[in-house]
């Protein structure tokens, strides 16, 4: 006997599909139409336009958006607005569901993102990540979200590149913090110790 990897990889994304659709509330007023375009990613699935990977990342991203949306509730355009500034990267995974509730209910909703909304509200989610690690023992774990947040924060670097950078590049101890060099850059990032609360 043989395991398919292929069949047991595609078992597992059907099993992370149907914990996805029942995170959406039965009185959701969009979880038909989460329903609806589920069945028309499985269609194309069958056709083999699709993956079954791509499904599930689409779906995700469409639970993220509509799962807080409770029963009563009118799906509007200030959803989408206020959800792409918290998660600007899944505008293309929403992409086909927005074109299909459009299509569906006659709507003109937009996926736009309000880059500097957007960038403030990361900015502020990582200022909050330093803050909590300053009062935090140090250990190798500590050090290394450090220069990770630290990375995203003081030189806005994309977590993958600010990952990569820490992975491959090399790390300078210095009196004031430390350097990053990686790529011809240096990236310096303050220690923890020098900062208060109102430095960062």
């Amino acid at each position: 006997m043989k395991i398919d990897n292929a069949y047991k990889a595609e078992v597992t994304e059907r099993r992370r599909i149907e914990k996805l659709e029942q995170a959406i509330k039965e009185d959701n007023p969009l979880r038909l139409g989460f329903n609806e375009y589920k069945k028309e990613l499985f269609r194309r699935l069958g056709d083999k336009q699709i993956s079954i990977k791509s499904i599930r990342m689409s779906l995700s991203a469409v639970t993220d958006l509509i799962k807080p949306i409770g029963m009563g509730d009118e799906f509007e355009q200030q959803h989408i607005d206020q959800h792409l500034i918290r998660k600007p990267g899944q505008k293309a995974n929403l992409t086909g569901f927005i074109n299909f509730i459009n299509n569906c209910n006659k709507l003109d909703l937009k996926l736009r993102v309000d880059e500097k909304k957007a960038n403030a509200y990361r900015k502020g989610k990582l200022q909050k990540k330093l803050v909590d690690l300053m009062s935090e023992d140090d250990d190798r774990a500590v050090e290394r979200k450090w220069l990770l947040y630290g990375l995203q924060y003081f030189h806005s670097l994309p977590m993958r590149i600010a990952g990569s950078s820490l992975k491959n590049g090399v790390i300078d101890d210095v009196e004031e913090g430390i350097f990053v060099n990686w790529n011809d850059k240096k990236y310096f990032i303050p220690n923890r110790e020098g900062l208060s609360e109102t430095d960062i």
